[in-house]
């Protein structure tokens, strides 16, 4: 007997009496998995996605400008990815003008060596090859010189930077996707260690774009505007005011704010003579007594208050 719903088809059960087990029965290589609604194992079903229907007439008028669009834009240039017997990758070329395809990829790049751009590729190559998902080499290599040649690098050092932001979406697309399918309630630390890494690969990515804004934002001329008080009378200069120094043996002297113009008094020169009791000084008479004699108090007027009449 065949229970059928509109979403699941049930295999047939055979009889317990006419058989020792109950299992049911599915092709080679179908997993049988056990519906809990029913208690009963079901083979899932292939479901095509709705069929197309045709445009209306606003989505064939955006499908002609976009057409239009898309026919002026200059197309990324693209590479066939093989492999070899031993599972290697093998490049090949998207159609038979070689030169003409180096030359797409010169431009893509930014560069006009060939060997910058060749060693790109095989690192991109290399690199997209180790990422474990479901998308063919060949796509995702095309899909990385798509965002190369989005970028437009006009040197190597862009160049360098779009191929780690077209890396760098990858890796972060790809934690996002673990952060997705795991739980929190089974795995709570795979859950905190795919969003810590998330975050940081989408952080570095923002960062990379910010890097290579500002290589290409032309350099800021700064002007600074001070205001400057003059009184009646006064003049005022503008520009750069320096002071000859007198003193020219001591250039440090000019940056003080003050005693930089004239020679300090309390400063000898270096060959002034100095006065000595051999070039004729008259020395200070000595004191007469030896002991120590009291001073006078130095006298004051008295004056006397006149009483009021």
């Amino acid at each position: 007997m065949k229970d059928r719903t509109s979403l699941d088809t049930v295999v047939d059960f055979p009889d317990p009496d006419a058989a020792e087990t109950s299992e049911p029965t599915a092709s080679h290589g179908t997993a049988v998995q056990e519906d809990e609604r029913i208690a009963r194992a079901w083979v899932p079903q292939e479901i095509p996605p709705a069929p197309p229907v045709a445009p209306t007439p606003a989505e064939m008028q955006q499908i002609r400008r976009t057409e239009k669009q898309v026919a002026a834009k200059m197309p990324a240039p693209e590479v066939r990815v093989g492999q070899d017997v031993r599972g290697h990758p093998v490049l090949g070329l998207p159609h038979t003008d070689e030169a003409g395809w180096q030359a797409q990829l010169k431009a893509a790049f930014g560069t006009a060596s060939g060997a910058f751009a060749d060693a790109e590729i095989l690192r991109l190559i290399a690199a997209l090859q180790a990422a474990r998902d479901d998308l063919p080499l060949e796509t995702k290599v095309n899909a990385a010189l798509a965002v190369i040649a989005g970028v437009a690098p006009r040197n190597e050092v862009e160049a360098l930077l779009a191929v780690q932001m077209a890396l760098t979406h990858v890796a972060a697309m790809r934690m996002l996707g673990e952060l997705n399918r795991l739980s929190p309630h089974v795995s709570p630390g795979g859950v905190a260690i795919a969003g810590t890494v998330s975050a940081k690969l989408l952080r570095a990515f923002a960062g990379q774009a910010e890097a290579l804004a500002k290589l290409r934002r032309p350099a800021e001329q700064v002007v600074r505007v001070e205001r400057v008080n003059v009184a009646a009378g006064g003049q005022a200069i503008v520009g750069t005011v320096t002071h000859p120094s007198m003193d020219r043996g001591s250039p440090e002297n000019e940056d003080q704010p003050h005693g930089t113009e004239y020679q300090r008094a309390s400063e000898p020169a270096t060959d002034a003579p100095v006065w000595s009791e051999a070039a004729g000084r008259l020395a200070l008479p000595e004191a007469q007594s030896q002991g120590p004699d009291t001073l006078q108090a130095a006298r004051r007027g008295t004056r006397q208050r006149r009483t009021p009449r």
